[in-house]
């Protein structure tokens, strides 16, 4: 009666759930409250964490804002260090003030910023090579993260409910596997009956497994700046930006992608000599074929070739956001798979199965062999 009372009470003042639950756990066990405690400290952190993408996309704009005050380039890059401690880019800012070759600051640049490493490499060459508008590049690539990182919550915000649903029932069994250890019952029960347990822990691993390679592949968000034509796109438009012609865009582009992406570049490059440039773009085939196309016909038409790269990439992330939400809705009918295969059937065998064998062999004991 206590227990509800208690329960009850806090959560009408409103304390988190889970708090709730560690805090009765540790009144009745003092050890797994303990644990469940360091588990909900560990992910509390996380949640308030920057995330990654965030962080970069502060960490290029800042780049941006000190060239804007007239920063060298290197300059830029080191002083921007400063206003994103979350970020590993100590050893980038020592090497950039020592003036280190621009290779070394390119493998520094794509280890440390995983979701925009790769565009703000070939962008620092560029740079480095033309001097062009560095400011302008460097602020088109920080808007492209903090796009990429909305997307990502606003998937993680859709399956945020069925994430929380397939958290509490897979956890039901471990929860109770854990209970059973700290009170020391495991041993009785392997001896009633193994064959449930192994059975069932079984069951479990795969449908955890399964679970949560659904809910990575729901909340995954948006890698357009780093697989895929998407990348491409984003070289070509960085290079475009910084002054180069387009077949010198591409030229950059090709070292940076893809294999098979870079083979489709580099063989556009080497028929533009005796096709030209854009009836080569638009009779071009594979992967890249619809962003040649787009560039083919700013080419033909006198467009801005920038501001058709632009429209393509807002048109693409657009295209994978409306994917990545269809995803998320679609979360909880795939989850239903493991849960009612798997998870379920190992909570019966795990909980009650152990019970059930128990009680027949103690009621059947003496009319068995």
């Amino acid at each position: 009666m206590l227990t509800a009372v208690t329960l009850a009470s806090g959560l009408a003042a409103g304390v988190p759930i889970a708090l709730l639950a560690a805090m009765l756990l540790a009144a009745n066990e003092p050890r797994l409250g303990a644990a469940m405690a360091i588990v909900l400290v560990i992910a509390g952190r996380r949640q308030t964490a920057v995330p990654p993408a965030v962080a970069e996309g502060t960490y290029l704009q800042a780049i941006s804002a000190e060239l804007r005050t007239g920063s060298s380039l290197r300059v830029a890059l080191a002083q921007a260090v400063h206003r994103v401690p979350e970020l590993p880019l100590i050893r980038l800012a020592r090497l950039a003030a020592a003036g280190r070759p621009v290779p070394e600051l390119q493998r520094e640049l794509r280890s440390a910023l995983p979701h925009t490493g790769i565009p703000v490499a070939s962008a620092l060459a560029v740079l480095d090579e033309t001097g062009g508008r560095a400011a302008s590049v460097f602020e088109g690539l920080a808007l492209q993260a903090y796009e990429e990182a909305s997307l990502h919550r606003e998937t993680r915000v859709a399956s945020a409910q069925t994430r929380l649903s397939g958290l509490i029932v897979g956890g039901l069994p471990v929860g109770f596997i854990a209970f059973t250890v700290v009170r020391g019952r495991m041993g009785s029960l392997i001896e009633t009956a193994p064959a449930l347990l192994v059975a069932g822990g079984l069951m479990l691993v795969l449908g955890a497994g399964a679970m949560l390679l659904m809910l990575r592949n729901a909340s995954r968000g948006a890698a357009g700046l780093r697989q895929g034509v998407d990348l491409l796109a984003t070289l070509v438009f960085v290079g475009l930006t910084a002054g180069l012609s387009l077949r010198g865009a591409l030229e950059r582009a090709a070292p940076s992608l893809p294999p098979r992406l870079e083979r489709e570049v580099r063989g556009v490059l080497r028929a533009t000599p005796q096709s030209g440039l854009a009836p080569t773009l638009a009779s071009a085939e594979g992967e890249a074929a619809p962003f040649f196309s787009v560039l083919a016909r700013a080419s033909v038409t006198g467009a801005p070739i920038a501001g058709a790269v632009d429209a393509f990439l807002t048109q693409a992330r657009e295209s994978q956001k409306t994917s990545a939400l269809e995803r998320a809705r679609k979360l909880p009918v795939r989850l239903m798979i493991p849960l009612a295969l798997l998870i379920l059937p190992a909570f019966v065998l795990l909980v009650i199965g152990p019970a059930l064998a128990s009680s027949i062999t103690r009621v059947l004991g003496p009319y068995l062999p």
